[in-house]
């Protein structure tokens, strides 16, 4: 996947000039101190987790590349990237030096290794998630590190996995104009999204209608038509400014990573609770109970 090797150079970062593509024989003449070697076909969220780690290297104006593999690779670093399972260059090295990926989803291993005569480290996930957790850990130590020169020295060897499997954080909608602030700022959601996975929370949950009583309830007259019932409006709300407020168009932020583009590993569990479709009129106009929208995010 990592295909396209591109070195940064401080004299770009200074002139705010985004990384330039190099061919292999101009990446030999220029000395990258990390090269970066993804194992294997990369998930939505591991992409996200190496944007992230792309993002702290060029922060510390440090030069790398991206390359397929080790054979390729020119930097004094090398940095490995993949899952535990398979046959994958980090699978099997980790099993070589007697490290047990834990079993539970979401897992990671970081390790130090050598590689080649060259300082390696393996980053590795027991999922897709896991894995974006390693590189996000990374990434930030990477922004902890106090010299230039040593980029890793904050990195530690670690084997982890989640005490809790639900790690998450809920969203009410009682106060109308707080929530539709937030609600139509995009650049709102992908830095908050952003902030879940590095924290790693990997659920959020909007409830409507709480206490069954005032904004958002009943709920669906607020973002969607219903046949069975033509008559249920809200007051003062055209379609036009109901489509612009529909909750779904966050799915595709959510990380899973966050952002679409930026690649966030949802595992979607959407559903409204309390709505019937049986034709009875009674539990829509008065919903039992909260109604929520539940999304896993990376």
């Amino acid at each position: 996947m990592m295909h396209l090797e591109h070195c940064v150079s401080i004299a770009a970062l200074a002139l705010l000039v985004s990384p330039s593509a190099i061919t292999p024989d101009q990446a030999q003449g220029r000395t990258c101190q990390i090269s970066l070697v993804q194992d294997g076909p990369p998930g939505k969220a591991t992409n996200h987790g190496w944007d992230k780690m792309k993002a702290a290297l060029s922060a510390k104006s440090i030069r790398y590349e991206e390359v397929e593999n080790a054979k390729s690779a020119h930097g004094e670093v090398l940095i490995f990237a993949g899952l535990a399972s398979g046959s994958g260059l980090v699978a099997e090295r980790i099993r070589s030096l007697g490290i047990m990926m834990p079993e539970k989803p979401e897992s990671l291993i970081i390790h130090k290794a050598v590689l080649q005569g060259k300082p390696t480290l393996l980053l590795s996930g027991s999922d897709d998630r896991g894995l974006m957790y390693a590189l996000l850990e990374v990434a930030t130590r990477i922004g902890l590190a106090k010299d230039q020169a040593s980029p890793l020295s904050e990195v530690r060897d670690t084997v982890e996995s989640p005490s809790v499997n639900d790690r998450g954080v809920i969203i009410f909608t009682m106060q109308k104009h707080q929530y539709e602030d937030r609600l139509h700022d995009e650049n709102y959601w992908v830095k908050y999204f952003d902030m879940l996975a590095d924290d790693r929370f990997n659920t959020i949950e909007v409830l409507f209608a709480y206490e069954a009583n005032g904004y958002n309830c009943p709920v669906y007259p607020y973002y969607i038509d219903v046949d069975s019932f033509p008559e249920v409006k809200v007051a003062g709300l055209s379609p036009s400014a109901r489509h612009s407020s529909h909750i779904w168009y966050l799915v595709p932020l959510l990380p899973l990573h966050c952002r679409n583009d930026c690649g966030r590993s949802i595992e979607a569990r959407r559903s409204i609770h309390g709505i019937r479709t049986d034709g009875s009129k009674s539990c829509p106009l008065y919903p039992r109970g909260h109604q929520s929208v539940s999304q896993r995010v990376p």
